[in-house]
């Protein structure tokens, strides 16, 4: 929880950004972007107990984590483990 709040200390835009969900390809999988004019951030989801594939329109690759549950990096591989959720801050020029 500690880093959470860190998180949203840190980051402006995830308490008064704009906010707009992500098409997944997967209802498993949530996905969102919250944003304002300085910086983005994307949260991914899979609300299931088994291993989901989703797909999104942006590219993750240089992505920068601000935080995950797993100890994994982000691929092109687009899977989510049970459970898995992160958020990144994503540069203008992925989106």
């Amino acid at each position: 929880y500690k880093e959470l709040i860190e998180l949203r200390k840190n980051n402006y835009d995830i308490i008064n950004g704009e906010y707009q969900t992500l098409n997944t390809g997967n209802p498993d999988v949530l996905a969102y972007i919250r944003y304002n004019e300085n910086e983005q951030i994307i949260v991914v989801v899979n609300f299931s107990r088994q291993l989901q594939q989703y797909s999104l329109q942006t590219n993750l690759n240089h992505s920068k984590y601000l935080i995950h549950n797993y100890n994994t990096e982000i691929d092109s591989s687009n899977e989510l483990q049970a459970y898995e959720a992160f958020a990144v801050k994503v540069s203008r020029n992925n989106l």
